[in-house]
């Protein structure tokens, strides 16, 4: 009786090793060729948050434009408002994109500030793409000490 359940840990251990090494490459698909280029989103209204007291937050309106260029090795550069980003991550977003809206993340990083009245220097903001159509339908959000808080919404179209 011991054995049958050591064999049944190990087994399970087995099985649980195996799925953890191969279920990150299955699925994964190269990115879309189509990703590359030049991206534009015309100026758009974005909103800083930023935390006055523990319950309390600021808002300060403004408004950029946002353009970014996806290189032929999947980096991101581009530019919000006055600011500038280079050799930002593309990731894929592995849930369901028609479903989320999302279907790629460009991490942008820490970013200066957007336009004149922005009152913080520095900010990590990530632009969520939408799924490839015509337009992409996608938003720019602010990503510090857990987050997500929706900058602006903005169309993107291919140069």
């Amino acid at each position: 009786m011991k054995n049958d359940s050591k064999f049944t840990v190990r087994l399970f251990l087995l099985v649980m090793i195996v799925t953890i090494g191969v279920c990150p490459s299955m699925g994964q698909k190269k990115d879309p060729v189509e990703l590359i280029g030049t991206w534009t989103g015309g100026v758009v209204d974005i909103t800083i948050r930023t935390k006055e007291s523990r319950k309390k937050f600021n808002f300060t309106k403004g408004e950029g434009a946002i353009t970014f260029t996806i290189n032929k090795d999947f980096s991101v550069d581009g530019r919000i408002g006055k600011t500038e980003f280079k050799g930002a991550k593309l990731k894929k977003n592995w849930g369901n994109p028609e479903k989320t809206g999302v279907a790629y993340i460009v991490v942008c990083g820490p970013v200066g500030k957007i336009f004149d009245l922005d009152p913080l220097e520095k900010k990590k903001v990530e632009l969520w793409l939408g799924p490839l159509k015509e337009g992409m339908e996608s938003s720019m959000r602010y990503t510090e000490r857990g987050a997500y808080f929706p900058m602006a919404g903005v169309v993107f179209k291919k140069e």
